[in-house]
Order: structure tokens, then C-alpha cells, then sequence
């Protein structure tokens, strides 16, 4: 799938984070924006699912594993976050977990206090 197609999936994932924002608001846990999350893209026809364990490899071994908040039809990781002052840790942590992966496209997304945030990254394959 070219990565334009990657931007549809993505599109679909912000739209679904503003309305769990508009909802909800600030101040709930984590798992609780990610549960509210999966079920609005749920519902928007997007297959996905949560907690997924990815593996590692260094050159053809598996080395360690990275839990993965949520996987977007297969292709997007994406990583949901509630406080925003970690915010380069949480870009750091995505571009791993995306290099370390067959993953080329990831989304952070962080429901702070006052605001939504989000960051986009793709790798080019």
C-alpha cells in the first residue's frame, strides 16, 4: 500500500482522537483515551487492535518487544499519551518502535491539559 494511502488511515485516526477530545476532554488516564479511542475507529470501520506485542530484531534475532498502544489497520502504530512536557520522549519512542519494525507510519497522540496534540511520522521504506 503506498504511503498516500497510510495519510486516509491517518486522517481517519485524528478525526476519531478529536471527537474522543470533544467528548471526553482532559484529566482520565491513559488507557481510558485508548480504550475510547479503538472503539471510535471501531466504529468507523477501522480494524484495530490494542496492546500489540512487536518484536525487536537485530540483524535475523528477536532482541526484545514493544507494546504497541494501538495498530491501525495493520500499518499505522500509534501511540496515545496524556501529558505533553514527555513529549520528545514519546517522538523518540515512536521512531523506534517504527524502525525496529516493518512499520513505516506513526501517530502520537497526546489529550494534555488545555489541548490535543499530535505528531505524524513516516519512514520512508
Amino acid at each position: 500500500m503506498p504511503l498516500a494511502q497510510h495519510r486516509k488511515i491517518t486522517q481517519k485516526i485524528l478525526t476519531s482522537a478529536l471527537q474522543v477530545w470533544n467528548t471526553l476532554g482532559y484529566g482520565f488516564l491513559q488507557e481510558v483515551y485508548e480504550n475510547a479511542l479503538a472503539t471510535e475507529l471501531r466504529e468507523n470501520s477501522l480494524e484495530v487492535h490494542q496492546r500489540v506485542d512487536l518484536h525487536v530484531r537485530y540483524k535475523q534475532t528477536i532482541v526484545g518487544s514493544y507494546l504497541a498502544d494501538l495498530l491501525v489497520e495493520n500499518k499505522v502504530l500509534v501511540l496515545v499519551r496524556t501529558h505533553a512536557e514527555q513529549k520528545p520522549n514519546y517522538e523518540t519512542l515512536l521512531h523506534n518502535a517504527l524502525t525496529s519494525t516493518d512499520l513505516h507510519v506513526g501517530l502520537l497522540l497526546i489529550f494534555s491539559e488545555g489541548t490535543f496534540h499530535h505528531k505524524r511520522l513516516v519512514l520512508q521504506p
